[in-house]
């Protein structure tokens, strides 16, 4: 799957998008912390992941796919 990054999601990734192999947010969560670090855990769990329209958050138990594109959204910008 694909995630997109913005503001400070983008200043602690840097980058403005990477891919990862999960199936669930869950699983997104540690892959974006074992990544990424501590500062990128804490922002996911306050931040608005958005999918095909709809605003999950990263505690939503929703299966996600390898074709799956993922806006993390900031509090500030939008989430």
């Amino acid at each position: 799957m694909q995630v997109r990054f913005y503001a400070v999601g983008r200043e602690i990734a840097g980058v403005d998008e990477a891919r990862f192999d999960v199936d669930s947010f869950d699983a997104l969560a540690s892959a974006l912390q074992a990544r990424f670090g501590e500062r990128m855990a804490r922002l996911a769990e306050a931040s608005t992941f958005l999918r095909d329209g709809s605003r999950h958050r990263i505690t939503d138990e929703v299966a996600l796919s390898d074709a799956d594109v993922v806006d993390l959204l900031p509090p500030f910008a939008g989430g």
